[in-house]
């Protein structure tokens, strides 16, 4: 193959310095997302508002794990504003582990008494 392409295809999150000059993998690396593909989740939920009115959600090969850390905390931690049960669940038949627990629910700023 022609170029880096199919090599950068092979390259996990941060073997290369220039992965490290990305802006998404140091601000995915700065809050604690497993890979940068969490950004494009929540670029698309909030383009489309995928999440409205989903209680439940199985994330199927869910290694690195970082679409389940954005579920857990749009899906779980939303729904402790409004006292709602949601469950998120992955799984992959590789050696993922399992995302943290999601932060518990603060108010802050505008956000109190809603």
């Amino acid at each position: 193959p022609v170029g880096g392409v199919a090599s950068a295809l092979r390259v996990t999150m941060g073997r290369f310095s220039k992965d490290k000059r990305d802006i998404y993998y140091r601000k995915a690396k700065e809050v604690g997302f497993r890979a940068r593909s969490a950004f494009k989740l929540l670029q698309i939920n909030e383009e489309f508002d995928l999440f409205t009115g989903v209680n439940r959600a199985v994330d199927l090969c869910a290694a690195p794990g970082s679409w389940s850390q954005v579920l857990s905390r749009e899906l779980v931690q939303k729904r402790r504003k409004a006292a709602a049960a949601a469950a998120v669940a992955a799984g992959d038949d590789g050696a993922a582990s399992p995302p943290p627990p999601p932060a518990p629910a603060t108010a802050t700023g505008g956000d109190a008494g809603t």
